[in-house]
């Protein structure tokens, strides 16, 4: 919760510091926008990278099979890449740009569930008969 409280505030301040300086120096506005995104980034890959270690590291103790786990983390990178592109793309005026990179995303997050729920489902038929 503090790492998300961190991030709001630099976002926040690069904000407000943006809107001063688009009025005094529009030139200074990107690089300071740029600076608080790069900021915000490093503190999220460095939270967020420990605890994927650990999570790994829990999985790596269990009896799933490798396949289900990079499936697991293929997934998570499919979601955040089409989600930060999509984001990118709205911000840039396009919307209908980010609509079918969004769209792409959960078309293939679905796509890459399919052979999860194909043992999901080869499980429970095991089960029942």
């Amino acid at each position: 919760m503090t790492v998300l409280v961190k991030v709001c505030a630099v976002a926040l301040a690069a904000a407000v510091f943006g809107v001063f300086l688009r009025a005094q120096q529009p030139a200074l506005s990107v690089p300071l926008q740029l600076a608080a995104v790069v900021v915000v980034l490093a503190v999220l890959l460095l939270t967020v990278g420990k605890r994927f270690s650990d999570f790994l590291n829990v999985l790596s103790e269990t009896a799933l099979p490798t396949a289900l786990i990079q499936t697991l983390c293929k997934g998570v990178a499919v979601c955040l890449t089409s989600e930060f592109c999509a984001s990118l793309c709205r911000e840039s005026g396009s919307a209908a740009a980010a609509d079918a990179v969004s769209f792409a995303g959960r078309l293939l997050t679905v796509v890459l569930a399919l052979p999860l729920c194909e043992r999901v489902m080869d499980t429970v038929l095991g089960l029942i008969g």
